[in-house]
Order: structure tokens, then sequence, then C-alpha cells
């Protein structure tokens, strides 16, 4: 399915269960989706209507196939093994009233398997590659042992965390299904308790109106160019700010990795583009500051 409230639940709803689950690409056809539910050997699938809609033809052929449980879908199916998800757990506008639920009696070891991402298939067919829970959970200690470095390598202590700060909030146009929107921002932002705003698909003016709003920062890279690129109007100050870091971005990146001479150029847009002074570790100078005490 697409970004939808749904799809963390389901994803980390299964994960807790020991089961292995198994994103596929929202954007494959229905002869691609029936490639991965059989390839995978999946039991259970949980979509959305679109996805229904393209898979409706193939499910005959999916003899593993136990249940499908369809998400968001306005008509009613007649087809056996389909069941509304909203039947199951509710619409997420009313999850809060859901009766408080113990997690499941599972032993989870870091080495259980718990998913199959699938390669894009340039060479032949899409590839699942297994991963662990060891897999899973170690890039959210990986996320703030980044930030902690940060702060450590300019000889500053990281802080204390906040309990009354404002809630942190990212905008987010990469599809869960990919290990990025997954790995490296769904599972981060859960663990941290910041809000995710997932949008439907990269449009300019709908995403500015987003970050206006909701106050969020942008998980998108390459987003500030097409932002710098596109005529878009309103949000005056906050375009001209998008812009100019992808300047100093585009910039950076043509000259390639091997140009030594940029000096600071990503950190300049770091700061351009988060409004604070951020060391990302680029692979340009990986070490060219080395770590300082941190001021006491």
């Amino acid at each position: 399915m697409r970004n939808l409230p749904e799809w963390p639940a389901a994803f980390f709803g299964i994960a807790l269960t020991g089961a292995i689950v198994t994103p596929l690409n929202a954007w494959w056809t229905g002869p691609e989706l029936e490639y991965g539910l059989i390839d995978s050997g999946a039991k259970a699938a949980i979509v959305d209507a679109e996805r229904l809609e393209r898979l409706s033809e193939h499910l005959h052929n999916c003899s593993e196939l136990r249940r499908v449980y369809v998400a968001r879908e306005a008509e009613e199916t007649a087809h056996p093994l389909v069941r509304r998800l909203e039947d199951l757990i509710g619409t997420p506008d009313n999850w809060n009233d859901l009766p408080a639920g113990a997690l499941p009696a599972v032993t989870l070891d870091p080495e259980d398997d718990v998913t199959i991402f699938y390669t894009s298939g340039t060479t032949g067919k899409p590839k699942g590659a297994l991963g662990t829970q060891r897999n899973l959970l170690c890039n959210i200690g990986a996320a703030g042992l980044a930030g902690a470095r940060s702060f450590l390598r300019r000889g500053e202590q990281p802080p204390a965390p906040d309990s009354t700060a404002p809630q942190r909030c990212t905008l987010l146009a990469i599809p869960f299904f990919h290990v990025t929107g997954c790995h490296a921002i769904l599972c981060p932002t859960i663990a941290s308790g910041s809000k995710i705003v997932a949008i439907r698909k990269w449009e300019p003016e709908a995403a500015m109106r987003l970050i206006e709003r909701e106050k969020s920062q942008l998980r998108r890279w390459r987003s500030d160019h097409r932002l710098a690129a596109d005529r878009t109007s309103g949000a005056g100050e906050l375009r001209s700010v998008l812009a100019r870091s992808g300047h100093l971005w585009r910039r950076t990146f043509r000259a390639g990795a091997g140009a030594q001479d940029q000096g600071d150029l990503p950190e300049i847009a770091a700061r351009q583009w988060l409004g604070h002074d951020r060391d990302l570790g680029h692979r340009n100078q990986p070490c060219r500051r080395g770590l300082r005490e941190p001021a006491r």
C-alpha cells in the first residue's frame, strides 16, 4: 500500500508476532505483485484499494495466500479471501478507542528473520533480501549515535532529552516499502516519539504548505533541488531558504567525490537547510575534524 497510517500499524504488528514482513513495491503492476506474493510465500496480504484492484485477477495464482485485508475500500468485494481491514482494527481516527492489548507471548531473538525487502530487479527478477531483528533495530540506535557524534566532533556535549520540547515532525515523500523510508526514517522516527507527515506523491506546493502547517523537516533528498527549480507561489521566506540550500547541494554533488576544494559546503548547506550548524560526516571528508573532548 501507499504511505498510509495503516502501513506502520501493519508493519510493527506483524513484526511483533515473530512473522516476516514483506513490503512490496506499491508501484508494481498486478503481475509483479503476484510474483512478490508467490516468491515470498506470503500467507496474508494487507493492501489498499488500489493494490487490490491490480491484484484481483491474480489472487487465484497465489496458492499460499490465505487472507487479504484491504484498507480504504469503498465497495464490498465478493472474493472469499478478502476482508476489510477496518472491520478488524477500525479506522485510524478511532484507533485511540481500541482496547489495550498485551504484546504477543513470542520470544524474539536478534538473529530472527523479520523482513524481506525486494531489490529493483535491474538485472532480472527482483530478489528478496532477508533481514533480521538486529538489522531492523540497529538503525534506530545508529540514528541516535550519529546525532551525538555530530556534537562530539564539534567538541560539544550532546543535549539532554527535553520532554517539554515541541514534537519533532518529518515530511516524508519516500515510500515506506523502501529500506530508506522504513529503516532510516520510519523506525527511528517512531522510536523517538516524533511525527511523520506522509505525502501521497511529490507536489512542491503541497509540500511547502505541509512544511509550514506542520513545522516539519523534509526527508526526501533531492527535493530541495525540485523546490528550487519549480515555479511555485507562496511560502515566501521558506521557498527562498530551500532554493538557497538546493543551489549549494547542487554545487557540492556536481563536484564529485574527489573534489576537496569544496571545503565546508555540505555543512553550509546543512545550516541553510536545517537552520543550525550540523556536521553531516559526509564522505568527502569523513574524519577531517576528528574528535575533541566535549566542553565541560
